[in-house]
């Protein structure tokens, strides 16, 4: 059974493999810059880590991080930003998401959609469950950030295909899609946003990874066979295996 002090552990661990190769390099490459705001390394270890059999990695928070300054600072002049995310989780994406509006003083609202409720009681394994000793919601995870929380983000509960049809949005300026890795659902989502955005806007696709996400892999492929974004993939080698992120500006 992990304690807060292993997850404390497995975090540097985390850090070490994101800062020891090619990993954060890459982004610095294409960007110029990391955008590695300092609450991002707490948000990892309290979001985003916990004991499992495969490396722990969270490079998609840099990523994330550093794609959306890039939209803000190339779209400043909006007014009100509307993203989208897929899979929830423990709100580690749509906490990074939080700060970078914030810390930019952008109005936005980040319509965030996952199978299980906010409120259930679910993690066992994670920062906040190991510290209180009892499992928490998604909720509870995001306490320490209430503010932000309860200022960028609204809650959707159930599948994405039901979700995203009832969030009635005519327009996407930013998503990042992390949730059913099912080929139909991840079609669905591409063409979903692909429908609502405008030249400039974003999509940034997490577990590109053929070997262990093949369906992913398929879905986006044939996305972009269609020629209407430029792309880039980001890679983060943790010595198992080489996972992706497909970067997408709408032509």
């Amino acid at each position: 059974m992990s304690t807060t002090q292993e997850l404390i552990q497995i975090d540097k661990q985390a850090q070490k493999m994101h800062n020891n190769n090619h990993n954060m390099k890459q982004i610095e490459e294409y960007f110029g810059y990391v955008n590695n705001f300092s609450e991002l390394g707490n948000l990892g270890l309290k979001l985003q880590i916990i004991k499992k059999n495969s490396m722990p990695n969270y490079l998609h928070g840099y990523i994330l991080s550093t794609c959306l300054k890039e939209y803000i600072d190339k779209h400043h002049g909006l007014d009100n930003y509307t993203i989208l995310e897929t899979g929830t989780a423990r709100g580690f994406s749509s906490m990074v998401m939080c700060h970078i509006l914030n810390e930019n003083s952008k109005n936005a609202t980040i319509h965030t959609c996952d199978l299980i409720s906010n409120t259930t009681k679910q993690y066992n394994n994670c920062y906040l469950s190991k510290e209180l000793n009892k499992k928490v919601s998604v909720m509870e995870c995001l306490d320490e950030w209430k503010e932000l929380r309860d200022k960028y983000i609204k809650f959707y509960i159930g599948d994405s295909k039901k979700s995203m049809n009832n969030m009635n949005l005519d327009r996407i300026h930013f998503a990042f899609l992390d949730g059913h890795h099912v080929y139909s659902y991840i079609k669905f989502e591409l063409n979903y946003v692909k429908d609502r955005q405008q030249s400039g806007d974003v999509i940034l696709c997490d577990d590109y990874t053929r070997n262990q996400m093949p369906e992913i892999c398929k879905a986006v492929d044939e996305f972009l066979e269609n020629n209407l974004y430029n792309h880039h993939i980001f890679y983060c080698n943790d010595g198992n295996k080489k996972r992706g992120y497909v970067y997408m500006i709408r032509k």
